[in-house]
């Protein structure tokens, strides 16, 4: 699978596996197992929280990756027509292997697991970073990938 070949971190990697494999507890699998949760996704507070949500649907998300394919010059897939996607493995797949864009780079970007960080500072830590921070600290940690080796990143 593709998200081996990347720049990031293990536990980057194996963060991604489980979202993946759809296996990360969002509001969705919880209720499914009957166990307790606040069902609403902790960013915007109106729609059910799945991993497709969090990381292609909703507008919190759709303003980072906007913002990374600004600061890499439009070398990021374009976040258009990600709505009609029901899965994870569907929006990596379609986001890892567009045409255009250095695929190990963004699949790499991908990756992040700052948005999933964010949204347990806010269900477990009562604490909010705007867009902008949260940006920034994404920024940072593919510089700190670039000086580790991550080429062309």
């Amino acid at each position: 699978m593709l998200i081996w070949k990347t720049w990031v971190p293990p536990t980057c990697k194996f963060f991604a596996w489980l979202a993946i494999q759809n296996q990360l507890w969002t509001a969705d699998r919880l209720t499914a197992r009957g166990w307790p949760n606040q069902q609403y996704c902790p960013l915007c507070r109106t729609t059910n929280e799945s991993v497709i949500h969090l990381f292609a649907h909703y507008r919190y998300s759709k303003r980072i990756w906007e913002a990374i394919r600004s600061w890499t010059n439009g070398n990021f897939p374009s976040h258009e027509g990600w709505n009609n996607m029901d899965s994870g493995v569907q929006w990596w797949r379609t986001v890892g292997t567009s045409t255009g864009v250095p695929c190990k780079a963004v699949r790499s970007l991908t990756l992040t697991w700052k948005l999933w960080r964010e949204r347990n500072a806010r269900i477990f830590e009562h604490q909010h970073k705007s867009p902008t921070v949260l940006i920034a600290k994404i920024n940072e940690e593919a510089r700190l990938w670039c000086s580790a080796g991550a080429k062309r990143l």
